[in-house]
């Protein structure tokens, strides 16, 4: 057990991002508030808070300023009921020596982390004696009585199904006719410049693509987990079609393209937002494939950023959350719910038949329960896939499956 330190947790967040790139220096300040207010009540419950220190120049979408700004926990106590956590947190600012809320916003569900400045921070409490602390590169908790880095995103990242990665890089890049894809449509690309700059976007693409989906799955295992009913999922990195047959019982989803659903699928949320923050990359160096987003956002690369920044990307991620609550749901069916290789839900509520002699599992898995066994059982009959088990106890294993070998690693959020 560990007393809190608000000077242990920017500690944290320094050692992981470098010399290069500092914290802001109201950081400490706002997390030594933020565990404060954590101590308070409301209607019998923890107070639940986010704030968010950015760069004054970017909005973070549906964003409202205060007149003037607002000092004192307990003026800021009271505005933290009117910014719930899963959707919404307080702008935070340096005011007169100390910090202040000086408006409401959006709460970036991945944006910050993936499409944020470097020095950008998200803190956030959701119970009593609870800190979590998000930059762009770096990530700090101090939960039951311990400060920790979590490890989800660089462990999914390790573990992810290169077949999954390629798909959702290649789903960016590949023209549809003379159009690119570009949030959730499609948009008239530069001809010319496209043959140009075809290596760098395939590289924007790839970087957009390791970012995007850990912090995807990160995000969809939090809300299985505060979901409190656990959960299973499995990565696919083959075609369902043949996995099908591993399962006793499943609920099938019709894939996008289907009669029903010519279009869209629950994925496409994510995908629009792996695309965005690739061209997002490439305005950056300068390099605009679709001329309209000089026209629609302005002539000038940083103008088309900030833009980017304050209005795309914000919508993309709110739709996203809404997605990835509707997934989370699927889970609280008992059984496993499985993904396609460009991540769209097909199965769910799916339940494998165990083989009488389970030893090679046990090995694995240890004491740990059916969903567990059920889930080393389904990814060792899978090469490469990957499967996500979140314990009623809010503990996740991440269940990685090669040739019929199956490897357990412990997930941090």
């Amino acid at each position: 057990m560990e007393l809190f330190d608000p000077e242990r947790l920017v500690a944290l967040l320094k050692e992981q991002l470098g010399p290069k790139t500092g914290v802001p220096e109201e950081t400490q300040e706002a997390v030594k508030l933020a565990y404060l207010l954590s101590s308070q009540t409301d209607e019998g419950r923890s107070l639940r808070l986010a704030f968010l220190i950015a760069w004054e120049g970017v909005t973070f979408g549906l964003e409202q300023r205060f007149e003037q700004p607002i000092t004192g926990p307990e003026a800021i106590r009271r505005l933290c009921l009117a910014a719930d956590p899963d959707d919404a947190c307080l702008r935070i600012a340096r005011h007169e020596g100390s910090v202040a809320a000086v408006g409401i916003t959006a709460r970036p569900s991945l944006g910050m982390p993936l499409a944020g400045f470097p020095s950008d921070v998200l803190i956030e409490s959701r119970d009593s004696g609870s800190i979590r602390v998000e930059m762009p590169r770096a990530s700090a908790r101090y939960e039951r009585g311990h400060h920790y880095v979590p490890n989800g995103a660089s462990v999914l990242s390790e573990l992810l199904p290169s077949a999954i990665l390629e798909a959702v890089r290649s789903h960016c890049v590949t023209p549809r006719g003379n159009t690119l894809h570009f949030g959730e449509g499609v948009q008239v690309y530069d001809t010319e410049l496209l043959p140009a700059h075809e290596d760098e976007f395939r590289q924007a693409a790839e970087e957009a693509t390791r970012d995007v989906i850990p912090a995807a799955l990160v995000y969809l295992l939090e809300q299985i987990r505060r979901g409190r009913h656990g959960g299973a999922l499995i990565l696919c990195p083959s075609a369902i079609d043949k996995f099908r047959d591993r399962f006793v019982t499943y609920n099938a989803l019709e894939p996008a393209g289907g009669p029903t659903r010519p279009v869209q699928g629950w994925n496409a949320p994510l995908l629009a937002y792996a695309t965005e923050i690739a061209h997002l990359l490439l305005v950056n160096k300068g390099i605009i494939l679709i001329p309209d987003l000089a026209e629609e956002l302005g002539p000038k690369p940083d103008e088309i950023v900030n833009k980017m920044r304050s209005i795309r990307i914000p919508q993309l991620d709110r739709r996203f959350a809404q997605f990835a609550r509707m997934w989370a749901r699927l889970t609280s069916v008992d059984g496993i719910l499985v993904f396609d290789r460009l991540l769209a839900p097909r199965l769910f509520g799916a339940f494998v038949g165990l083989p009488s002699d389970k030893s090679h599992i046990d090995e694995v898995i240890g004491k740990k329960g059916a969903r567990h066994r059920s889930m080393a059982f389904a990814v060792s009959h899978v090469n490469n896939s990957l499967g996500l088990v979140v314990s009623q106890d809010g503990a996740i294993t991440a269940l990685k499956g090669t040739e019929g070998h199956v490897e357990s690693h412990e997930v941090l959020l």
